[in-house]
Formats: structure tokens, C-alpha cells, sequence
């Protein structure tokens, strides 16, 4: 069984176009085949193709809000080390099991500050989990 799928009310140079159901229609329409059926589907020449992929582009998410990402680290596991006199690492286990380590270190062991150093590791880390998630969102399909 051969399937067409035609676009209504198609014009082609300002006028009416009505497609043939043939493969060798004008439009050059694509064959697939799937469950033993031939699918043709037929370009328009009206451009509708080109409006609807633009639609699907500009309705992506073109942000991600701060708090999805403030609730991803809510929701992670944080271990904070020293190692040695001056550096803090931060061990970050994502909801997902994805893991990430970041580290900090001062000059000055008299002025070593774990919770600055924490600090200084969690933006990294929080910077580097929201590129993830914008990577994420970009190639996975709305559902």
C-alpha cells in the first residue's frame, strides 16, 4: 500500500498547485517505507516547511530558569576536602550519578578559608552543571 501525504492548498509561483500522487511529482517528495507501506511525503512550494521550522525553533526553551539549576544541586551530593594547607575540592555526585570535581586553593596558607574556597568551587560547579542542562534541553526533544 502506497501512502501520499499531500499539502492542502499549496500554490506554487502565486498560483494553485494540485500535486500528483506519483513519486515523480514536481515537488521531488521523499520515500520512506515503514510496516510494508510506501510513505510519500510531498514538499510544499509555498515555503510552509520553512514557517513551520522556524516555528519549532523559535518555541525551544531559550533559557534555563536558575532555579531548575539550584534544584539539581539541592537535590546532589556534596563533599567538601581539604588537601593539604590550602585547597578545598568539592566532590559533586549529580542526581543522575553524574559526578564533577572542582577545587580551590589560596596563596597564603595563613589565609586558607575552606568556606570561601567552598564557595568559589559550588559557583564553578553550579556554572558547569548549567551548561550540561543547556545541552541537555537543546538536543532532547520536547515530549
Amino acid at each position: 500500500m502506497t501512502i501520499h501525504t499531500v499539502p492542502l492548498g499549496d500554490t506554487r509561483d502565486g498560483e494553485p498547485f494540485e500535486h500528483i500522487e506519483e513519486t515523480t511529482c514536481p515537488c521531488g517528495p521523499p520515500v520512506d517505507f515503514e510496516d510494508g507501506h510506501m510513505l510519500v511525503l510531498h514538499n510544499a512550494f509555498d515555503g510552509r516547511e520553512a514557517v513551520e521550522q522556524a516555528q519549532a525553533i523559535l518555541s525551544m526553551p531559550q533559557s534555563l530558569p536558575e532555579s531548575h539549576i539550584d534544584q539539581i544541586l539541592a537535590e546532589s551530593e556534596v563533599v567538601v576536602y581539604d588537601m593539604g594547607r590550602k585547597t578545598t575540592a568539592v566532590h559533586l555526585t549529580l542526581p543522575c550519578g553524574f559526578e564533577m570535581v572542582e577545587s580551590s586553593a589560596c596563596v597564603d596558607p595563613n589565609r586558607y578559608d575552606q568556606s570561601l574556597g567552598y564557595q568559589i568551587c559550588m559557583e564553578r560547579l553550579k556554572n558547569r552543571v548549567w551548561e550540561l542542562e543547556g545541552y541537555r534541553a537543546h538536543y532532547t526533544p520536547e515530549s
